[in-house]
């Protein structure tokens, strides 16, 4: 049996991490380089996508024959919760979470509201009393929060996410 030693070339050295991962960081890429101005077939061929799949990651709008950014600022950052609008009323609302610990507020609020709706407890819901994200209170009054899930409004796996 002869064994051959084959030369290692920049194409066969497999990149580190998983493909998520990859995709995460070409799709972080391509949104640097389209904010700088470049457009999205540009923004593709640097990162080797085609520019559909920057359509399905990236916020996109068509403004004529051009593909640019709609909202870059909040991509990624939206959150549909259970909001107290006014002191009578709640709905879900899409709140846009635009600090580090407004979105770590959400996602705390929404595994307890998830905690909440499974098992009936409503301890953990008691220490977001008070807070608010984008300038609206979180809810933590339980027959509203009953209110919203009997009529619909409110899915409890899609809450925070």
């Amino acid at each position: 049996m002869v064994r051959r030693i084959i030369p290692l070339t920049s194409r066969s050295i497999p990149t580190p991490g998983t493909a998520a991962d990859r995709m995460r960081r070409d799709m972080a890429r391509a949104l640097r380089i389209m904010q700088a101005g470049e457009t999205r077939e540009t923004a593709a061929r640097e990162v080797r996508h085609s520019p559909g799949t920057l359509n399905r990651y990236l916020p996109l709008r068509k403004e004529g024959r051009r593909w640019v950014l709609s909202d870059a600022e909040t991509y990624g950052r939206t959150k549909a919760l259970p909001m107290r609008v006014t002191a009578t009323r709640t709905e879900m609302v899409m709140v846009p979470a635009a600090t580090d610990a407004e979105r770590q507020l959400a996602s705390d609020y929404g595994r307890a509201l998830r905690d909440y709706m499974a098992t009936g407890d409503a301890s953990e819901l008691e220490q977001f009393e008070g807070r608010t994200i984008g300038g609206l209170e979180l809810e933590t009054r339980t027959d509203e929060l009953d209110d919203l899930f009997r009529t619909g409004q409110m899915d409890p796996d899609e809450v925070g996410s």
